[in-house]
């Protein structure tokens, strides 16, 4: 019996010793295959190879070593360089090679852009930050004063190259302080759906127009008066953007232009309550007024 259970027990250590043995083995194995389909380093070494210096003697046919299985793993600059030792060569059986592999490097987009570019189908997830703090005098010399802190969060998708449709959320706190009329504090939530179009100016740098539009829902609060502010705009917001990775950019936008229409509802401790509606143009170039954010690109 207890021979058995000796055995059984020395069985089972066997079995898990074997299980642990073999997922070791499976994750050195693919170990291993990344370190050898490191593409990177192996395009690197053709290109060493091919080029030579005063310590690495030109060999061309060790490049082409570093370089075939990247090829056969479908690394498009591999392909590329590939495709172009083919057709740099002597022998015309190996152009219709060369073509084949340029063609397919090229339709993987190798060659880098000289232009700014959010790729079609990416996913855009940002936010950013507007300050202002204004003083005044208004026509009858009376100080007045303005501070404003804006909060935007934006999630958009590419549709196409530098096109981005997504949605806005808005919220905005303001206190104005008039020496006449006392202090006034102002809160609005806001909506916006917009399409946006990146026109380059260099690989990392690109103006943005975006055309929006959108709700916000307000209220102003002073000594003795209260407004509700329903809000409808629609117009075209420009801006700047900077990518600094791949991933990642900063954000600044710096005009409006486009139209309000806002309905009020006046509510006073002395009068009765009272609506009305304003519609106005509205053009904005104030770099005063600018808002400045980050954007992560999925």
């Amino acid at each position: 019996m207890i021979l058995t259970i000796q055995l059984t027990m020395i069985m089972k250590r066997k079995l898990v010793l074997g299980l642990l043995a073999g997922l070791l083995c499976n994750v050195l194995a693919t170990d291993a295959q990344e370190v050898e389909l490191d593409c990177r380093f192996r395009f690197d070494e053709a290109i060493l190879y091919l080029k030579g210096n005063e310590f690495v003697a030109r060999d061309s046919l060790r490049a082409v070593d570093y370089l075939k299985p990247c090829v056969e793993a479908g690394d498009s600059n591999s392909q590329l360089l590939m495709g172009r030792l083919y057709l740099n060569g002597n022998n015309p059986d190996n152009y219709k090679k060369g073509f084949r592999l340029v063609k397919e490097a090229a339709k993987q987009g190798n060659e880098k852009s000289d232009n700014f570019e959010i790729k079609k189908g990416s996913w855009l997830l940002g936010g950013s930050i507007g300050h202002v703090n204004e003083n005044s005098i208004d026509e009858y010399n009376d100080n007045e004063r303005e501070r404003t802190l804006d909060f935007y969060l934006e999630m958009g998708y590419a549709f196409d190259k530098n096109n981005i449709f997504g949605m806005e959320l808005h919220y905005n706190n303001s206190d104005y302080i008039d020496s006449d009329y006392g202090d006034s504090k102002y809160k609005s939530f806001g909506m916006v759906a917009f399409v946006r179009r990146y026109f380059s100016l260099h690989p990392k740098l690109a103006i943005n127009l975006q055309g929006e539009m959108g709700f916000h829902n307000g209220d102003i609060k002073g000594v003795d008066v209260r407004e509700h502010l329903d809000t409808f705009v629609m117009g075209i917001r420009s801006g700047l953007t900077f990518l600094l990775t791949e991933k990642i950019a900063l954000k600044t936008t710096f005009g409006f232009l486009g139209h309000r229409s806002t309905d009020f509802t006046h509510v006073s401790d002395f009068y009765e309550e009272e609506r009305y509606t304003e519609t106005k143009f509205t053009a904005i170039l104030n770099f005063s007024q600018m808002d400045a954010g980050i954007v992560f690109m999925l």
